[in-house]
């Protein structure tokens, strides 16, 4: 029997109510079930008309284009700008939200994905909110102002549509964080909760600064740019350092910097020192550290269980690879990492009077170093400790780096989703995070609307291309769309499975000579999209290129027109969907509550307890767990009954060591 969307929806088996969190949903929410069964109406927040009209003195970017220039001395010459006249930044085009998801390329966001860079080589990780408008409401404006006897009309300047500044009543949270005097603030925004909105608020009440706003990637920078007011310069890190030293190396930075392209170019011995050599200067890319040291390699060294005279050889190899890096005559490739790490070391000194440091959970020693040396500027840290899920890139949570020298505050009221998804990252956040603060959802939940389309977020590329591989493609509209998710490679690693060498045109793949040799190196070099290619191929075998056809063929490129929606969970930081699926490959909750009934003190992966929260809080209506979450949920009474007797058993043997020891 073929089940409706719906009904495959609504088929999981669920308990028939959620257990008790350490602090409930509020009191004057519906009783607890479960949270498939309920779903928030989003609502939105409308900004409060400004005071007065800002004054500001801003200049044109210099990469505006000739018209721009002309018409902006034209106006100087008058006392006037085209900045007050457009009421906003005039440098790059703004970012369009549409129901149709956008191509986003290089949308390389979790550890199979690893896409390469588009035309705009700092384009690293875009992302942006899909099938939702604006939160802005326009306010209006006066049409045909006149500006030092030059009227220009308020509808397009030069064919540019002139934005209408919106307003927004901001909540009291908010507004702790925009009228906050202190040099340097450390705000924790939990998911939903206008960690943008308020940045923007914030940016606002100082219309007469010069503001530095740093976004974690291109869409988010383009839809900011979208969002903040004239006084704000909307920039990513590697941009900065693209602009300063990175164009100096552009025919040098390959699509992926792999191992064993490095293995060929600096000569090392073998792929698995290459692999070595590789971490070593990654780690010292993301690090603070003006020199590779030895401490660049104690990870990788114990990932490759390599003795301490063969580090001290990949040691002495990456010293070299650096140097030919730096050199502008080398050839040798280099990944974007290696120009800001470049552009770091140069000390820049950022000419702005504050800096609002987005995403700051997901930053790393070097770009923590740059913003935290900018000791003339007033600093904004805003981010959510619980998002940061790039911690095999080096990410680290800058927001840490301010114990006791900054002013820290909270969002935690959000109008993403209602009480239900709200509960159920509480109980994440506070089961395996010991967080405290309670996410409050601000949503009304709703029953899902029959024939609605629903977005399946997964841990991994291969878990996707076996839900697409079910329904032959059909319906589904992959975020990114669906050659980004290496589905062309799956076909070069089957020729190569097959032992038709000469059919393998990928870049990597050709360097093997039998498929034994592409899983040993996936193995010795822990390449998790070798890895992925690997699984997928020996699952499917000689049905992976008609599935790959389908699927690709099958495509829906308009998000309004599909199904199914298909991303993985990385990628959809950032956005958010009416109605959510989790597929079954997040499959960590098990695993720790068993690790943690026999250690109280054993470590918690955090990034994939992250991961999960992020996954979960993505949905706005309507959200339906995976198999492993409702019966983590339904288990959770023995779960604390368990860790608590691993406290107790640990309390006691602690206290009979205490008595002997005297």
């Amino acid at each position: 029997m073929t089940l409706s969307r719906a009904q495959r929806f609504n088929s999981q088996a669920r308990p028939a109510t959620l257990p008790t969190a350490a602090e409930p949903p509020r009191a004057d929410a519906p009783a607890v079930t479960p949270v498939a069964e309920h779903v928030a109406q989003s609502t939105t927040q409308t900004r409060q008309a400004p005071a007065a009209t800002r004054q500001l003195n801003v200049t044109p970017r210099p990469d505006a284009g000739d018209a721009r220039s002309i018409l902006s001395t034209v106006l100087s010459a008058n006392g006037g700008s085209l900045a007050t006249v457009l009421g906003r930044s005039v440098g790059r085009p703004s970012a369009v939200r549409s129901a149709q998801a956008p191509s986003m390329a290089n949308a390389s966001a979790d550890d199979d994905d690893d896409t390469g860079p588009s035309i705009d080589p700092t384009d690293l990780v875009p992302a942006q909110r899909l099938g939702s408008s604006s939160s802005a409401t326009p306010a209006s404006q006066t049409p045909g102002r006149k500006v030092g006897g030059l009227r220009v009309m308020n509808e397009h300047v030069l064919g540019i549509a002139t934005p209408k500044r919106p307003t927004v009543n901001f909540t009291d949270q908010q507004n702790t964080v925009i009228h906050c005097p202190a040099k340097i603030i450390v705000v924790k925004a939990f998911a939903g909760a206008g960690k943008t909105t308020t940045a923007v608020g914030f940016a606002d009440a100082r219309p007469n600064q010069r503001i530095l706003y740093l976004a974690f990637n291109k869409g988010i920078q383009m839809e900011a740019e979208r969002r903040f007011g004239p006084n704000v310069t909307c920039r990513t890190t590697h941009s900065l350092a693209w602009q300063a030293v990175g164009r100096f190396y552009s025919k040098r930075i390959p699509q992926s910097w792999r191992a064993k392209m490095l293995e060929t170019e600096a000569g090392i011995p073998s792929t698995r020192d290459a692999a070595v050599v590789q971490g070593i200067l990654n780690a010292y890319f993301h690090s603070d550290d003006d020199e590779i040291k030895a401490s660049h390699g104690e990870e990788v060294a114990v990932q490759f269980n390599i003795a301490d005279h063969e580090l001290h050889g990949c040691l002495a190899h990456a010293r070299n690879v650096w140097r030919r890096m730096q050199d502008r005559s080398d050839s040798i490739s280099m990944p974007h990492d290696a120009y800001l790490k470049m552009w770091a070391m140069s000390r820049p000194k950022l000419n702005y009077d504050c800096i609002i440091f987005d995403e700051a959970q997901d930053s790393n020693p070097v770009t923590s170093q740059i913003v935290r040396a900018q000791a003339h500027a007033n600093l904004l840290y805003i981010g959510d400790p619980h998002q940061s899920i790039y911690g095999f890139r080096g990410a680290r949570n800058a927001m840490d780096d301010f114990a006791n020298s900054a002013k820290h505050l909270h969002l935690s009221q959000t109008w993403r989703f209602g009480p239900r998804v709200a509960h159920v990252a509480n109980l994440i956040l506070g089961e395996f995070k010991n967080e405290t603060i309670k996410i409050e959802g601000m949503g009304t939940d709703a029953p899902y609307e029959k024939g609605a389309c629903i977005t399946k977020l997964a841990r991994t590329n291969a878990q996707l291309f076996k839900d697409a591989a079910q329904r032959r493609g059909e319906g589904i509209h992959w975020i990114g769309k669906a050659e980004s998710y290496h589905l062309d490679r799956l076909i070069q690693a089957f020729h190569l499975y097959k032992g038709n060498r000469s059919m393998v045109s990928d870049p990597l793949l050709r360097h093997f000579s039998s498929w034994a040799e592409m899983q040993n190196y996936a193995e010795e070099a822990k390449d998790p999209e070798t890895r992925v290619l690997s699984e997928v191929v020996e699952e499917f075998r000689n049905e992976t290129p008609g599935l790959v056809e389908q699927i690709k063929r099958n495509e829906v490129h308009d998000a309004s027109q599909a199904d199914l929606v298909l991303t993985t969970a990385h990628r959809a930081k950032g956005l958010d969907w009416d109605y959510v699926q989790l597929a079954e490959d997040f499959e960590i909750l098990t695993e720790t509550e068993a690790d943690l009934a026999q250690d109280p003190n054993a470590p918690v992966n955090e990034q994939e307890i992250n991961l999960l929260y992020v996954a979960a809080t993505r949905a706005k209506k309507r959200l339906a767990l995976n198999e492993e979450t409702i019966a983590w949920m339904k288990a959770l009474p023995e779960h604390r009954s368990a860790r608590q007797l691993a406290i107790d058993k640990l309390n006691r043997r602690n206290a009979v060591r205490h008595e002997v020891l005297g």
